[in-house]
Parts: structure tokens; C-alpha cells; sequence
């Protein structure tokens, strides 16, 4: 069972030598007057990202997670030049 109520360091990274995902630490943040941690998550497979908030996830661009210097090292498929064209359409 995943703890929802923890107190963890932003910026941490857990990854696993055989899993795509990896998820960074991102905080605390305030839901319903309770305090939850929130975390990124990046799927090297799918080249996706997440961010993920108590029991709520969503999906979010991974030219926008880059500005996250602990998720920027995991998304290794956008760079400033593919951003700057994905969001100039």
C-alpha cells in the first residue's frame, strides 16, 4: 500500500533498472484541507509524462516538465528545438 499522507523530499527520483517509469518527488501540496505529496512521473517507453497528485493523475507536456531540473534528466526525447516546433503549430 502506497502512503498517501508522507512527508518525502522534493527532487528525489526512484527508478528501476527494468521499469520505464520513473517518478520525481515534486512536494507537499494542500487537497481538501489535507496535505498529500505530489509526484512527477515520465514513462521512458511511451515518452509520456504525468503528474501525479494524491489519488488524481494527469497528463501533461513534457516540454513543460523539462522545466523541472530533476524530470528534465528523464526526458531525453524533447529538447528546445522540439518544443519550440510542437508548440509553434
Amino acid at each position: 500500500m502506497s502512503c498517501l499522507r508522507c512527508t518525502m523530499t522534493p527532487g528525489t527520483v526512484r527508478e528501476g533498472r527494468d521499469n520505464p517509469i520513473v517518478t520525481i518527488e515534486a512536494g507537499n501540496v494542500e487537497i481538501r484541507g489535507g496535505g498529500f505529496f505530489a509526484r512527477y512521473l515520465v514513462d521512458r517507453a511511451t515518452h509520456t509524462c504525468w503528474l501525479i497528485a494524491y489519488r488524481s493523475q494527469s497528463p501533461m507536456e513534457c516540454c513543460d516538465a523539462r522545466w523541472v531540473p530533476a524530470v528534465a534528466a528523464f526526458v531525453t526525447r524533447e529538447n528546445d528545438a522540439t518544443c519550440a516546433r510542437r508548440f509553434a503549430r
